[in-house]
């Protein structure tokens, strides 16, 4: 019998977090969390712009979907239904924490 075990870690991560939250009386499922992209630039002339992006969600269990990576397969951004793992690449991209933290970091840097 063969395992990929990539799958069994990430298997383990997800059950391991789930633990971790109820060790803290935290319920897992539905527990709030947020995705944050920080970026930062500075210039050789000391020139500096920073810009964040988060998105709110939930954490749901067991994990779901295909797509995506990491966190994708246990959170729910709030006013969708869908977990990040089970979205159309591109729905997600155009909320994911890093476009917006792009977004505002693009929107500044151009002004």
């Amino acid at each position: 019998m063969c395992f990929n075990s990539c799958e069994i870690i990430k298997i383990l991560w997800f059950e391991k977090i789930k633990l971790l939250l109820e060790e803290k009386n935290i319920a897992p499922h539905g527990a709030r969390a947020a995705f944050i992209c920080a970026l930062a630039l500075t210039l050789p002339n000391g020139m500096t712009q920073m810009a964040e992006g988060r998105i709110d969600g939930h954490l749901c269990f067991p994990p779901r979907g295909d797509a995506g990576f990491g966190y994708d397969p246990i959170f729910t951004p709030n006013g969708y239904s869908k977990r990040f793992s089970e979205m159309d690449p591109l729905e997600k991209n155009k909320i994911s924490h890093r476009y917006l933290a792009l977004e505002k970091f693009t929107a500044h840097c151009f002004k």
